[in-house]
């Protein structure tokens, strides 16, 4: 018997054209990457919901696992998905969606279609830019739906509702205008120290 390592690059033996295989697909067939980022910061990370990371994982299975870029989901799929209730898979998509910029969710019409969810930036330093300022909006980066309704709209008086797209992406744009001002200030306050 000869040993015969497996390569990450192995050849697959079936007839046809020649294709690569990766590691990922010679040990775990059928598999769905997950990039690492999301397993080091966001598995470990005490603020976010069991079931946020439930519903992340559904979307990243659904499309990437797909190798679609977008998928068509009613929200029933997602809460047997992701094993959650209709109240927390509305607001789990929203704070996926709406404040970390993953996924890009465009409605279907009422009766006739389910939302699309598409892949949006799943790069790490998109989580952490959008993460960063909804921290600095909600001191969390999963923001309830109490601290939500709570905050009023940029500029506007207390009671007065906005839809929670345009709230938080007017949220997001003060909060990163105010961060972009302090770090130009610090930047210059450490040049005059020269």
């Amino acid at each position: 018997m000869t040993d015969r390592k497996e390569s990450p690059e192995a050849v697959d033996e079936s007839p046809g054209p020649q294709k690569k295989k990766y590691l990922r697909t010679i040990f775990i067939k059928n598999s769905t990457p997950i990039p690492n980022w999301f397993l080091d910061e966001v598995l470990c990370d005490p603020d976010v919901p069991h079931a946020a990371r439930s519903v992340f994982l559904f979307l990243v299975r659904k499309t990437v696992g797909w190798d679609n870029r977008t998928e068509e989901l009613s929200l029933e799929q997602i809460q047997y998905g992701a094993g959650v209730s209709r109240p927390i898979a509305i607001h789990a998509l929203w704070v996926i969606c709406e404040c970390w910029g993953l996924f890009k969710k465009t409605r279907g019409r009422m009766g006739q279609h389910s939302s699309v969810y598409e892949i949006g930036d799943l790069s790490q330093d998109n989580y952490e830019d959008r993460t960063h300022l909804i921290l600095r909006i909600f001191d969390t980066v999963f923001p309830t739906p109490a601290q939500v309704r709570s905050r009023p709209k940029p500029g506007g008086k207390p009671d007065e509702r906005e839809e929670p797209k345009k709230l938080i992406a007017s949220w997001i744009a003060k909060e990163r205008q105010l961060r972009d001002q302090e770090e130009r200030s610090e930047k210059a306050g450490r040049e005059i120290q020269r």
